[in-house]
């Protein structure tokens, strides 16, 4: 929420490299925490996502599954999901310093931390700037919930760890 949120400007942000053990998102001057991705589990579970995703002919095309990469929605607002898909040209745009790079897929790590307001929240504004699909994971019910539009919503449960 914003009456959490610290005041400071996109190259403040941009430049800031904070040690609370936190990351920040950025959202029209003011950066707001959400818990990096820290747990053994967390890491386990990012870790086999990459290399189940080196197998696939996505990856060979030259795309990329980053952690914790910074997306943006315009000059306004900045998200950082656990887990961001990027082609080879959004990668160059990005490089190039284009101001509008989101990605098509994102993947989130719930925490027991994350309330459900901001799971929500963050689900509808991936969805308003071009996300087509989301997966949310629950590492504590071992279950996924895969997004193709805030509507639409496929579980799988019992995943493999």
């Amino acid at each position: 929420t914003r009456s959490k949120a610290r005041r400071m400007t996109l190259e403040r942000w941009r430049a800031w490299k904070p040690a609370d053990g936190w990351k920040y998102d950025w959202d029209n001057g003011f950066a707001s925490k959400s818990k990096k991705m820290v747990t053994k589990e967390q890491r386990y579970i990012v870790r086999n996502l990459l290399r189940v995703f080196a197998e696939t002919p996505y990856y060979r095309a030259g795309n990329d599954l980053i952690p914790e990469a910074e997306m943006s929605y315009g000059a306004n607002r900045y998200r950082i999901p656990d887990l961001a898909y990027f082609t080879p040209e959004q990668t160059v745009a990005d490089a190039k310093g284009n101001t509008a790079n989101v990605a098509t897929f994102v993947v989130e790590i719930i925490s027991d931390s994350d309330t459900g307001r901001a799971i929500e929240d963050k689900l509808w504004e991936y969805f308003e700037n071009s996300v087509q699909t989301v997966w949310y994971i629950f590492p504590s019910r071992q279950l996924v919930k895969t997004y193709t539009s805030p509507f639409e919503c496929t579980l799988i449960q019992n995943y493999q760890r």
